[in-house]
């Protein structure tokens, strides 16, 4: 059954690969996880975040790899989440309005899912880009 879903993501993920595909990815789930866009796209794809913990355990149960590739994601409802979901926006505001004293040109924006052509399977939560005009 795993390696059924494994198989099938892998032929998914390398079907939707194209630069024009991933550019409109990211744009789509720029909201994150109030995006379903989001979600969706996730799920197996092993995130920057636990690349490290993957490339060097020793440890491949069911459970990890559905765990580690967002097969069994469960949402945090949290108060410490919850707190910072509602609060990201203003965060970044604060970012920028502190950074663009020392810094002209900058923009913080939003971002979201970046996954790159050539690794699929891989993917990056970026929460906001600095770009500097």
């Amino acid at each position: 059954e795993l390696n059924v879903k494994c198989e099938e993501t892998f032929q998914r993920l390398k079907t939707t690969t194209q630069h024009h595909q991933l550019e409109k990815l990211q744009w789509v789930t720029r909201q994150q996880s109030k995006s379903h866009d989001w979600h969706i796209h996730r799920a197996g794809r092993i995130t920057s975040t636990k690349f490290h913990h993957v490339a060097t355990t020793d440890k491949l149960s069911k459970n990890y790899i559905m765990d580690t590739t967002q097969y069994n994601k469960t949402t945090l409802n949290v108060p410490s989440v919850i707190w910072g979901e509602n609060m990201e926006q203003t965060a970044r505001q604060q970012y920028s309005d502190f950074m663009s004293k020392n810094h002209q040109g900058l923009l913080v924006s939003t971002c979201g899912l970046v996954v790159q052509p050539s690794e699929p399977y891989l993917e990056q939560d970026v929460s906001s880009l600095l770009l500097f005009r």
